[in-house]
């Protein structure tokens, strides 16, 4: 679901442009690290198990942040980019 989701909110607002895509970077010095959407669910689901909320949350919405990663790792050619050296 989740990714069904992540695909038809890309398909009507980022494709065709009623939103622009926007990309999350934190510049350090002289590197940027892009916080790309697989990154943040990543980080989502374990910051959820380290609460020790992972037996109290819907498994519906780990679910929904899976497949938001999924969408991203599947659609992003350049997922694995995470430290980039500004310019």
């Amino acid at each position: 679901m989740g990714y069904l989701a992540t695909k038809i909110f890309y398909d009507k607002f980022i494709a065709s442009g009623k939103i622009g895509a926007s990309k999350i970077f934190l510049n350090f010095k002289k590197w940027q690290i892009h916080l790309h959407h697989w990154l943040i669910g990543a980080l989502i689901i374990v910051a959820i198990g380290l609460a020790g909320w992972l037996i109290i949350l819907p498994k519906f919405f780990l679910g929904l942040v899976c497949g938001l990663s999924l969408h991203d790792i599947y659609f992003d050619k350049k997922w694995y980019k995470v430290i980039l050296k500004r310019d």
